[in-house]
């Protein structure tokens, strides 16, 4: 149903849901008329053959049709386990990926930490400078609140799409060609933000109210370039810009412009070097970043970002309370435990490995019950063999290690195309791995070991069926 699909990928209520789309629908009932009526017509043909009637009538024992049949279906069984072998491999990559991700440090502490949106009341004639006054007036009135440890606000809030790139060039050396200018993501930052979220400072120092404030400042362009223009900044940067653009070197004190050439931006003296923290996710790579402080730059939106000693539940009230006391007309939606954020980055590769595992499952089910099939097809066939067997005094275990041995072999075979197959084919989702390579040992160790298992298993059934044939029947079999 489409509640238990959901339930199995909750992140589609936020793509717009699952639902039933009439060009797949239509698809999926031909393909499937096409499939019964393609292997429907096979046995048909083969039954109106001459030679078939002839065996029909002969009894249908160890006829030339009945080898053929026998032999399509060990190849379907090959198939059926190469494809499940396939398709595990595929699914334990991805797993194993996503273990990989979810061992990687951040870059920052996320336990006991709540984040909330605030949007200060989008107006026209909107005095940009109130809305830094906003989030300095509450952090500091969430700091006092019992429990509370540390609370800072961001713009640009790690793992929610902070896609805020700006270009910018060192004041001390010759301004770059255009199309050479270094980028950096940006983000406008108060000084509790990075005690806040457990961003270490490495050197230097951070935001102190001596570095300045915004005056009044209107929301239109023009006052907003001739604001940029007019001032010098701040900024902290992170340890991956230090390292890029001045290796060997420390770039406390020193300076670059923030923007193109033709914006005339400000020039940026650089406080303080703090840790890397991921920005897209935990299977993503370090940006370099730098951090103006929200005193000076303009906040059109921020995150609230606290940090408690105790259970973070309860803090939701607190935070749209105090919110409230300074802009009734600000709006904080959705606060959520940073944990819970960091969760949803990584939504669409537990999706994947959700998909091929439950591909892999049935596919995995198919080839067990193909082999069983075929097994019990060929204990039938060979009953009056077996029979003859145990009349001449060989004992029920070998019987069964001659059913199990047959068995092992279809599978063994299946998992070796499997494999190679596997390894030919993982190209197609080298794009999705992380922390391992297409040819992984282990998880193709584990998928092959489970294979053979579980085939074995399915094997076993027939034979002790087998082992079991009265040899007294089994010679008036004929």
């Amino acid at each position: 149903s489409l509640a238990g699909l959901q339930r199995i990928f909750p992140a589609a209520e936020n793509l717009g849901g699952i639902g039933i789309d009439a060009r797949v629908l239509a698809f999926s009932v031909l393909a499937t008329a096409v499939t019964a009526l393609l292997f429907g017509l096979a046995p048909a043909a083969q039954l109106t053959r001459p030679n078939t009637v002839d065996a029909i009538k002969a009894g249908g024992r160890g006829s030339r049709g009945s080898a053929v049949r026998l032999h399509t279906r060990k190849l379907l069984v090959v198939g059926q386990v190469a494809l499940a072998v396939v398709l595990s491999i595929g699914a334990g990559l991805l797993m194993r990926s996503l273990l990989a991700a979810l061992q990687t440090n951040p870059g920052f502490r996320p336990e006991r930490v709540v984040v909330a949106p605030i949007l200060p009341p989008d107006r026209k004639d909107a005095d940009l400078s109130q809305n830094s006054r906003l989030l300095r007036d509450v952090t500091e009135r969430l700091g006092g609140v019992s429990g509370v440890q540390a609370v800072g606000a961001i713009d640009a809030l790690p793992f929610s799409n902070p896609d805020t790139w700006g270009n910018f060039y060192r004041d001390d050396r010759p301004i770059p060609e255009p199309g050479q200018l270094p980028n950096a993501m940006k983000a406008a930052a108060t000084p509790g933000y990075f005690r806040a979220m457990g961003i270490p400072l490495l050197r230097g120092r951070l935001f102190t109210a001596a570095d300045g404030r915004m005056p009044p400042l209107k929301r239109d362009i023009p006052s907003l370039l001739a604001y940029v223009r007019s001032i010098d900044l701040v900024a902290v940067i992170n340890e991956t810009m230090a390292r890029r653009f001045w290796p060997g070197e420390d770039p406390i004190g020193k300076f670059f412009r923030w923007g193109p050439p033709s914006l005339k931006g400000p020039r940026v003296k650089i406080l303080g070097i703090v840790g890397d923290a991921r920005q897209f996710g935990l299977d993503r790579p370090v940006e370099p970043q730098y951090f103006f402080s929200a005193d000076q730059f303009p906040v059109f939106g921020a995150r609230l970002v606290v940090r408690t000693a105790e259970d973070v539940s309860g803090l939701a009230a607190t935070i749209r309370g105090v919110v409230a006391e300074y802009e009734p007309d600000a709006v904080v939606t959705n606060v959520e435990p940073m944990e819970t954020v960091i969760g949803r980055s990584l939504t669409s590769r537990r999706n994947n490995v959700t998909l091929l595992g439950l591909f892999s499952g049935v596919a995995l089910l198919l080839a067990a019950l193909g082999l069983y099939a075929t097994m019990a097809y060929t204990v039938a066939q060979r009953t009056h063999e077996i029979g003859v067997r145990l009349a001449l005094g060989a004992a029920a275990a070998d019987v069964r290690t001659m059913v199990v041995r047959e068995g092992a072999m279809l599978a063994g075979a299946g998992v070796v195309i499997g494999l190679v197959a596997a390894l030919a084919g993982a190209r197609v989702v080298s794009s999705m791995l992380y922390g391992i390579t297409t040819t992984d040992v282990p998880t193709y160790t584990g998928s092959a070991v489970l294979l053979v298992l579980v085939m074995l298993v399915a094997s076993y059934l027939p034979a002790w069926r087998a082992s079991r044939v009265d040899p007294m029947i089994a010679l008036r079999f004929e």
